[in-house]
């Protein structure tokens, strides 16, 4: 059983995202397209990039994921590089969320996404 580590992921930001969803909104009877973010990205690098920005210590640790589902997952059908739509990469929006910078939205809380 594998873990998350290696997983790759697409995120969008809500932005990007919202832009999509208001220009499908201007051409009624389409449907809103498969969008993905500008870079394909593990979840172990989106983790650790994370815990960089926010100066944590704790250890990221491995997580077994098991089922088609996740094995899916492992072999990039949550990616969609012919879609990169978005604009605002994951360590932009670290860098606006810790103050860094901009990426058009609030970031959440910290221990939202990481509790002690």
């Amino acid at each position: 059983m594998a873990g998350a580590e290696g997983v790759p992921l697409q995120p969008v930001a809500a932005a990007d995202l919202a832009d999509v969803l208001v220009a499908a909104l201007e051409r009624p009877g389409d449907r809103v397209p498969a969008v993905a973010g500008p870079t394909v990205e593990t979840v172990g690098s989106l983790a650790r990039t994370y815990r960089e920005r926010r100066g944590l210590r704790r250890p990221i640790l491995p997580v077994p994921v098991p089922g088609s589902t996740a094995a899916g997952f492992r072999a990039g059908h949550a990616t969609r590089p012919d879609r990169a739509v978005g604009t605002i990469t994951w360590a932009e929006w670290l860098a606006a969320a810790s103050g860094d910078g901009d990426a058009g939205e609030d970031p959440p809380a910290a221990e939202a996404l990481a509790p002690s």
